[in-house]
């Protein structure tokens, strides 16, 4: 089994591109995050365009790659480095407990850090002047328990196949 302090190591590896990629996205195309953002500021914000619309699923991309990508290498490498046989349920924990670190990671300090850092007098997405959602830290509390549930739609079948390989 790979050990907890590899695990979270590795999580927080993870979350250096990650909050790159998301912090840079955020402030340079904000309307593009509409869809992650509280319904009151995604109301006020308005519908995306066709074009924020395609350029959405091409800000989706990188995320598929930083966080399911780098948590199945992380499993096979950790596995290799570590000379330890991955049974499915080790790559379970493994690549779980990653996942885990980068949506606490994510709201604790992406999220919780542009609550206190925004002003909604100054909001980053236009039209949105005043909008209750930037301080609102339930929804963001409640999006992390979604991430945490949903994120076992992948992690399962990742932890088969990487539990058949390894």
């Amino acid at each position: 089994m790979i050990g907890f302090s590899t695990t979270l190591l590795h999580g927080l590896f993870i979350c250096l591109p990650f909050s790159v990629f998301a912090v840079l996205t955020f402030w340079c195309w904000p309307r593009l995050w509409l869809h992650s953002l509280p319904p009151d500021i995604a109301e006020m914000a308005g519908s995306k365009t066709d074009a924020e619309i395609r350029n959405t699923r091409w800000l989706v991309l990188p995320v598929l790659i930083i966080l399911p990508g780098l948590s199945v290498a992380s499993a096979l490498y950790a596995g290799q480095a570590t000379h330890t046989d991955l049974t499915v349920l080790g790559a379970f924990i493994h690549i779980y407990g990653i996942w885990l670190v980068v949506h606490l990671w994510d709201l604790v300090i992406i999220d919780f850090g542009h609550v206190l850092l925004i002003d909604p007098q100054r909001p980053p997405v236009p039209n949105t002047e005043g909008a209750s959602g930037y301080k609102d830290y339930r929804f963001h509390f409640d999006a992390f328990l979604k991430a945490c549930r949903l994120s076992l739609l992948f992690v399962v079948p990742a932890a088969v196949v990487v539990g058949m390989v390894a």
